[in-house]
């Protein structure tokens, strides 16, 4: 058999590599393949609700926090495996052992596997990771969420690295790993004006694309004209530390004629105690005195939270700092009024002018030296109980009408940042699968040369 030559692809469908140091214009790092869409048609409302289901669907199974392998199939269905096929290979893996799939993490995971074809992996011991590599190669894009597993970051220049950051958990002593992402994804604003900072000073060889990201909509599948006439407040804690939760119960314990607040998270009896008889504030679920100490505090069901969240008008979301804010942005889903903290990226939900929510303003800010940008601005925003109770009294006085439209146009905010998000998605699969489909041509070429070669 006679092999005719072929030549080469000059195309590299890798990521264009540059030299330490030579990010010489922050627009070469923001070089992207990735459009703004700013112009995104609106969301077909059934694509929406039944994007919602799935969502829903993958997080409760990704949530059981098992080394399961999960993905859609060519139907849209998800699969759920107990092992990695090493002879299937998506364009990207998204790494995330059981132990890390929180429903924080698995929400910003399952987004990447609906909208950009990606896969959720766990870690694999090294025999698998030799059958991995050796597999999927360079065809299957790795992604990376907070924390970077070095056996999984490849030595082959062609394997393309991508770490979706939190501005707010990049820790300094990763640096290391850092240099070897190809592609810092962000969600927000502030993540790429301080990563492209960053990537500069540090010379790393890596690009800044904003993605953008959404959340999950309460809304969707709760009865229907169950928001509350009568104005009251919810504030959800969840097992964060960093939410001025204290500052907002003292502040409502200062106003007894404030209209009921209902505070979700896990509490114990000595946290309650303090506002047992506060006829204005209820702690969900319920917590009592004679439950034992050594119980770990609950949280609410799902189903519960959501319905909580889509029949209450205004939402307190007074974060210290946030690496998205899933919290404020599901308010926004309901087409609940939004007070949330006036630093960044909390403040790029709402507006400081007439707006869907109201910003808190800040008493003071923190930078952590273990925080890799923190280095160019502080990342935390204290603020105080006087300060939360101040803006509560200014929604107390706006005629409900204002509430009730600051509240449709908040939803209106949500369903077009979806489209957003959900075009620049597209964009992102449809880069990786050229990118995939350049390697194997390049692949074959060569197989071809060196065929006619002998």
């Amino acid at each position: 058999m006679c092999f005719k030559k072929v030549p080469l692809l000059a195309m590299n469908f890798s990521m264009p590599t540059t030299a330490p140091g030579r990010h010489l214009l922050s627009a070469h790092v923001l070089d992207s393949p990735i459009m703004a869409h700013e112009d995104a048609e609106p969301l077909n409302i059934r694509v929406h609700v039944a994007d919602e289901r799935l969502l829903r669907l993958i997080v409760e199974e990704c949530a059981k926090r098992e080394d399961s392998v999960i993905w859609l199939d060519k139907d849209g269905q998800m699969v759920v495996q107990e092992a990695v096929d090493f002879k299937q290979c998506p364009t990207m893996d998204a790494v995330v052992p059981g132990r890390g799939r929180d429903l924080s993490t698995c929400t910003d995971i399952a987004l990447y596997v609906m909208h950009a074809g990606a896969r959720i992996i766990p870690l694999l011991q090294a025999p698998d990771m030799e059958r991995y590599s050796a597999g999927c190669g360079a065809a299957t894009a790795r992604l990376f969420w907070h924390t970077l597993y070095p056996p999984f970051i490849s030595n082959h220049t062609d394997v393309l690295h991508l770490m979706l950051v939190d501005h707010n958990q990049l820790l300094v002593a990763d640096a290391r790993l850092h240099r070897r992402m190809a592609v810092f994804l962000c969600k927000t604003r502030v993540c790429v004006e301080l990563m492209r900072r960053h990537v500069i000073r540090m010379r790393y060889s890596g690009h800044v694309w904003l993605m953008g990201h959404t959340s999950s909509d309460p809304s969707v599948d709760v009865r229907l004209g169950t928001q509350q006439k009568e104005l009251s407040f919810l504030h959800i804690k969840g097992t964060s530390p960093l939410r001025h939760t204290q500052q907002l119960l003292r502040c409502w314990a200062s106003q007894p004629e404030f209209p009921r607040l209902t505070v979700v998270g896990a509490f114990t009896w000595d946290e309650v105690k303090p506002y047992g008889d506060m006829l204005n504030i209820r702690f969900l679920p319920q917590v009592f005195q004679d439950t034992p100490f050594d119980q770990a505090p609950q949280l609410l069901a799902p189903g519960q939270l959501r319905q909580l969240q889509a029949e209450t008008p205004v939402h307190i979301c007074p974060s210290q700092s946030e690496g998205w804010g899933h919290t404020i942005n599901e308010a926004r889903a309901v087409g609940a009024v939004v007070l949330t903290t006036d630093h960044p990226p909390m403040n790029e939900f709402v507006s400081k002018r007439r707006g869907p929510g109201l910003v808190l303003p800040i008493e003071r800010l923190l930078a952590h030296r273990e925080l890799a940008l923190a280095r160019y601005a502080p990342l935390d925003a204290l603020m105080s109980e006087a300060q939360l109770c101040a803006v509560v009294e200014d929604v107390l006085q706006m005629p409900a009408q204002e509430v009730y439209e600051r509240g449709l146009l908040a939803r209106t905010d949500f369903l077009y940042g979806k489209a957003v998000f959900m075009a620049r998605m597209q964009d992102l699969e449809k880069y990786l699968k050229q990118r995939a489909q350049g390697l194997q041509d390049v692949s074959h070429g060569l197989g071809l040369y060196q065929a006619a070669a002998l």
